[in-house]
């Protein structure tokens, strides 16, 4: 808010400053206007300007002004406002992605873990299987929950490879 009010001040005084010059302007033309009348021997030569009036016309610069520099402040408060916001935005995407990459490292643990778990019990439940036609049932099926081990553990191989690989890790 105090950047708008400043920028309305600084265009209220770019404004005054556009109406002196226009003043100062419409004074030499009057300058020259008179030397002109003189010149050409017409004293009764009309004013260019009237100059009372010329106090409304700065009033009017100034108004203008002011009202372009409340325009300014505006445009630049926003586009201070969206720098911000683009920051914290930056700052939240870095904080989320390294929140998803501990994450996959944990979970990358977790199925080496599992992994580890049903190879020790594999190895130990060979002997309990004293029947023969179950054991290469429970073989088989001890076999495919190894292999969906397996395999999560490979794609939680390749997802950290591919963290790495973009610099994330």
């Amino acid at each position: 808010m105090g950047k708008i009010i400043l920028n309305t001040l600084k265009g209220a005084g770019c404004g005054a400053l556009a109406a002196i010059g226009l003043v100062i302007l419409g004074a030499c033309a009057e300058i020259f206007n008179i030397g002109y009348a003189i010149l050409s021997c017409d004293c009764d030569r009309e004013m260019l300007f009237e100059w009372s009036k010329v106090w409304i016309l700065v009033v009017i610069c100034i108004a203008g002004g002011a009202i372009i520099g409340l325009f300014y402040g505006i445009f630049k408060a926003k586009q201070e406002d969206n720098v911000k916001r683009k920051k914290k935005n930056t700052e939240n995407k870095e904080i989320e992605l390294k929140q998803r990459t501990r994450y996959a490292e944990e979970l990358k643990q977790e199925a080496k873990k599992a992994y580890e778990i049903c190879s020790r019990n594999r190895t130990n439940d060979k002997g309990l299987n004293l029947i023969k036609y179950k054991t290469s049932e429970q073989m088989t099926e001890i076999m495919n929950e190894l292999t969906k081990v397996t395999e999560q553990q490979g794609r939680m191989n390749a997802m950290a490879e591919e963290l790495r690989k973009d610099g994330r890790i």
